[in-house]
């Protein structure tokens, strides 16, 4: 069984239109691999490690995320992407603290009605904006 994990988003620039969220599915495999850039990070002494990641986001009209990536630090990761027609410009979602992985998997773990982990200020809100732009294909 696998979740979607729904993360909120921040542009970094009030001019743009961008996403208000990404998504990614959260398999098993997912996880491991997660884990296993966390160790390359420690082991290495590196502050940082990106990779390549398959996400969806909310559908916008003027621009369009490119070069998704997973960020991966010794406590945390998060998601970024370029918006394609905005120089320079940055969408980022909020990072997640690896600090404790039984705190996380209980939360992949837990049961709810909807398979969903949102990461937001507001999670409800969240939540039902995702929810609602999945019903009508508004997510790319």
């Amino acid at each position: 069984m696998s979740k979607t994990l729904v993360v909120e988003t921040n542009a970094g620039s009030l001019s743009v239109e961008a996403p208000s969220f990404v998504a990614v599915k959260l398999t098993p495999q997912f996880i491991a691999r997660l884990k296993e850039l966390q160790g390359v990070s420690n082991s290495h002494g590196l502050t940082e490690v990106r990779c390549d990641v398959c996400l969806d986001w909310e559908t916008i009209e003027s621009d369009k995320l490119c070069v998704p990536e997973m960020v991966v630090t010794s406590g945390q990761f998060w998601f970024s992407a370029e918006l394609k027609y905005a120089d320079e410009t940055i969408v980022r979602s909020h990072s997640i603290s690896t600090l404790s992985w039984d705190y996380l998997k209980s939360r992949f773990d837990a049961p709810d009605k909807d398979n969903l982990m949102v990461v937001a200020q507001s999670e409800d809100e969240l939540r039902d904006l995702y929810l609602e732009k999945l019903a009508v294909d508004e997510i790319a």
